[in-house]
């Protein structure tokens, strides 16, 4: 069994594997759904994307310093519908699980398949130790990239080949690191390096000239500079066709090293070897003593992991004999001759290890264990990967007995995955991440703004834009010093030109010890002339125009109502097949109508068949009236449906009770909440409105792929 995994795949049946390995990738994912959102950089990454399906173009209206694939590909999921933030995070994790399935599908055959399983699960219980680490940023697909280069580099050490399959994985690595993230580009040069460098050892063992090498090397690697090249080229000129190429060189290259550079703590603006070499620090601090605590020690095993693969890639005797490829490299295909002496597949190991150690550091330009060094958590997987396949058959003569090396086994385990089997409950937990409290900013200004509608927005909470639908109206929208001071006076220009109705403003915001109000006193001048903050509602981030400021309080106002009513966190029941959710309230005086609020996630609405009942009881006088029922299929076939019912209904004075029944199959469970959640359909109803009389209408419409209830003047 032993040798069956820590051999090469070679068996008919490596598809199946690979689409079963693909599954498992996403249910290890789910873990990290419901870990706290990390709306500053996340929340941006997931917000461009719903822009940019909303007719945004990346750099020209929605400035960013990063690079465009982790945009296109979130602005492919709001297409699909995507608005909310777990349900991109699934997405995305489908895209991961995707990525791996397609690199177990190859190393399970160039390795064995114990490497390609361990990777990304040695990958989880890596990033689920550092904070944000298991949330959607550029980096994690960087972090592919990276493995699939360090993959492929190892591989060349043990083929020397230039393979097809080998020009497609290492375009897929190129392209999707650099297009995601421009420091990818050290990784890609000392990769470069160390082909160049084995290369140039190669000939010289072999006597060749240099004519007769460089004839040689364009020849073998003609097709992968075609293959690479091609998929680089045609975004860039997909990008020039929209008039956006000029953008990208001013905000992800300029902007990052003559900006940027001088913000962030590790800036590699100054050169490109010192942004290459940028990531000794990182690794330093990584194996620097820290204490006896179960993170400090997995730390230095996990750089341990890549340390035994520079020491075996090194080559400990001249017959190669304990390097990670010396099963392999005795091999004809596999050897490189120089004159009457078979050379081993590392040749020696000096230029491999030598590479190896210029790779591992520069994919820590960025940082080590944080979030923005998980492309280097990545080398430290692979190398773990790698490792412990070529040593667990070890293992046995290591300790005395089956039971003992089980033991052993085991903590090991848990020792490396104790931070990610504390996240492991999540996989089966229903996300929970995203209700919007009915007092909270989401939902005022959900209700101050329309569908799509254009604020100012200065604040690193991304994820209000995309709870309330709405678009920023400036494409800098100074959140950060270094953007501001590169974009104020675009910024204020447009802010003056727009006028628009709302503006989130927070005061708060400190950007690494950079205050908003001392980098930016120019917005919070702006709002002093033209805005009106709403601390009185209880929301001191959301400002309104003037002009605006009489219908936003009317509008709050009405809201107001049954936040009194409900206050508190009690958790509501869920509403299954033959139950009920009901609401009590008082009517005001004949001069407003009763304003109620309830708010319902329908968990499984696959019975189309199933009908929500809507009552109002006059507990005064014991009166009871249907006021309509609701059918699912109306509604999911975007098909109008109103409930009316007169106002003289409601009495002055009287209370009442406002009741949502369910009638259908078991499958259907409704769920009242403080907010909209996030999963599932989402539907809110109102009744009230001050300016209304006569007959309301409760009307089910669909916006912003929400189903909700509108009351309207009849």
């Amino acid at each position: 069994m032993l040798n069956t995994i820590t051999s090469p795949l070679h068996s008919g049946r490596r598809t199946l594997y690979t689409v079963i390995s693909g599954i498992l990738f996403f249910a290890v994912l789910l873990a990290f759904r419901n870990v706290a959102f990390f709306s500053s950089d996340e929340g941006e990454l997931f917000y461009k994307g719903f822009a940019m399906a909303n007719g945004r173009l990346l750099y020209r209206d929605l400035v960013s310093q990063h690079m465009p694939f982790p945009y296109y590909l979130a602005a492919l999921f709001a297409s699909f519908g995507v608005h909310t933030a777990a349900g991109f995070r699934l997405c995305f994790y489908a895209v991961l699980a995707l990525l791996w399935a397609v690199m177990f599908f190859r190393y399970a055959a160039a390795f064995s398949p114990l490497t390609a399983v361990l990777y990304p699960l040695l990958y989880c219980g890596l990033i689920s130790t550092i904070e944000n680490g298991n949330t959607i940023l550029a980096d994690q697909f960087q972090a592919v990239g990276c493995a699939i280069l360090l993959f492929e580099l190892l591989l060349f050490f043990r083929t020397r080949k230039v393979t097809p399959a080998s020009c497609v994985y290492l375009s897929l690595g190129i392209y999707i690191s650099l297009m995601s993230g421009f420091s990818s580009s050290f990784m890609i040069f000392a990769a470069g390096v160390t082909v160049l460098l084995i290369e140039i050892t190669d000939a010289h063992r072999n006597h060749m000239g240099i004519s007769s090498f460089i004839m040689a090397f364009l020849k073998k690697y003609l097709l992968l500079a075609v293959i690479v090249a091609a998929p680089l080229v045609l975004t860039l000129l997909y990008l020039k066709s929209q008039g956006l190429l000029a953008y990208l060189y001013q905000y992800a290259f300029r902007f990052n090293t003559e900006v940027y550079s001088k913000y962030y703590p590790n800036g590699y603006g100054s050169s490109f070897f010192a942004g290459l070499f940028a990531g000794v620090n990182p690794i330093a601090n990584a194996v620097s003593f820290g204490g006896f605590s179960s993170q400090a020690i997995l730390r230095i095993v996990s750089v341990g992991f890549a340390g035994c693969l520079l020491f075996d890639e090194f080559g400990r005797s001249a017959s190669c004999k304990n390097t990670v490829f010396c099963e392999d490299a005795v091999s004809s295909e596999d050897t490189v001759s120089s004159g009457n002496a078979a050379v081993s597949g590392t040749l020696g190991g000096l230029p491999a290890a030598a590479g190896l150690l210029l790779f591992i550091i520069a994919s820590a330009t960025r940082g080590g264990f944080e979030f923005h060094g998980i492309p280097f958590l990545a080398v430290l997987a692979v190398s773990g990967s790698m490792v412990i396949t070529k040593h667990l058959p070890d293992l046995r003569n290591w300790c005395g007995g089956k039971t003992l090396r089980r033991l052993a086994l085991v903590l090991a385990v848990c020792a490396f995955f104790s931070s990610y089997l504390r996240l492991f409950p999540n996989i089966f937990i229903r996300s929970t991440t995203q209700y919007i409290r009915t007092d909270s900013d989401a939902y005022a200004l959900d209700l101050l703004t329309d569908p799509l509608e254009e604020i100012g927005f200065t604040s690193y909470d991304h994820e209000l834009l995309l709870q309330a639908g709405v678009l920023t109206a400036t494409s800098f929208t100074g959140s950060t010093p270094w953007f501001w001071e590169w974009g104020r006076d675009r910024c204020l220009t447009e802010l003056n030109e727009k006028m628009p109705r709302v503006y989130v403003y927070d005061s708060s915001l400190n950007v690494w010890n950079y205050k908003v109000s001392v980098y930016a006193p120019e917005i919070a001048q702006f709002l002093a002339e033209h805005y009106v903050n709403l601390k009185e509602f209880g929301h001191s981030i959301i400002y309104v125009r003037k002009d605006y400021y009489a219908d936003a309080c009317a509008i709050l106002d009405d809201a107001s109502f049954f936040r009194a009513e409900a206050d508190g966190d009690a958790a509501l029941p869920e509403v299954k097949n033959g139950g009920s959710f009901s609401e009590a309230f008082t009517v005001p005086a004949d001069t407003e109508i009763a304003g109620v609020t309830l708010l319902l996630h329908i968990v499984d609405s696959a019975d189309e068949t199933a009908v929500l009942t809507l009552t109002l009881e006059d507990q005064t006088e014991g009166t009871s009236v249907i006021l309509g029922e609701i059918s699912l299929s109306d509604w999911q076939s975007g098909a109008a449906k109103s409930i009316s019912f007169d106002r003289t209904a409601l009495t002055a004075g009287h209370s009442c009770r406002l009741t949502f029944s369910v009638k259908g199959s078991d499958a259907l469970r409704v769920i009242p909440a403080k907010g909209a959640a996030t999963a599932g359909e989402n539907f809110k109803a109102f009744i009230g409105d001050e300016q209304a009389a006569g007959n309301l209408a409760l009307t089910i419409s669909k916006a912003r792929d929400r189903v909700i209830l509108l009351a309207e003047n009849s």
